[in-house]
């Protein structure tokens, strides 16, 4: 099993992520995730070396990379997708956690447009369509639930049933609704797009 963390918001995700350790899963994560996990005795595999997705444009692209979301979107389902990840060496992912930096930015002088996250709500986006084959977290509150109940299936992520998963979905929605509509409000107020 192969668990995929990104978070702005680093909150419980240590422990989330030692679960899923000791339960044998694979841990893969962008770099400001992954470096708290280092440092607490995990090991994890960058997107850039498991995706071959480098960082560019000053971070503006570190995970938009069509192997990525192959394996954030194949459906457990249907043999060609399990043959073409076979055949790209893709592996699919189980489980996404994620969550995005703030908007408007933290910073008071910090251009509006770079405080719109776009990779990280696509993968939260890619992983709640796909929620039958992907358990996907937004929220940091869920994470001990979710846990437990793959800890009780010895690590399968099928002990995330088909109605947690669905609700889990339904919450990324929500909350990709709310940031959406924070988004628009903001750049109508300014009235012209900061640059």
């Amino acid at each position: 099993m192969r668990a995929l963390l990104s978070v702005a918001d680093k909150t419980g995700i240590v422990p989330l992520a030692t679960t899923l350790a000791e339960l044998g899963w694979e841990l893969v994560a962008t770099p400001g995730t992954a470096a708290p996990l280092r440092d607490h005795g995990l090991h994890v595999v960058s997107t850039a070396d498991c995706f071959g997705a480098p960082r560019m444009l000053d971070g503006r692209v570190k995970t938009l990379h069509p192997l990525l979301f192959a394996a954030l979107l194949a459906r457990g389902d249907r043999a060609g997708h399990a043959a073409e990840l076979e055949a790209g060496g893709v592996v699919p992912i189980d489980l996404y956690a994620g969550n995005f930096y703030p908007f408007p930015g933290r910073n008071p002088g910090q251009d509006t447009l770079d405080s719109i996250d776009i990779g990280g709500p696509a993968m939260m986006r890619a992983a709640a369509k796909n929620h039958p084959w992907v358990v996907p977290l937004i929220d940091d509150a869920d994470y001990p639930e979710v846990a437990g109940l793959l800890r009780d299936a010895g690590g399968h992520p099928s002990g995330v049933g088909a109605e947690r998963r669905r609700a889990l979905a339904v919450k990324v929605f929500r909350t990709l609704s709310g940031l959406d509509t924070r988004i628009a409000a903001e750049l109508a107020a300014r009235g012209a797009l900061s640059r």
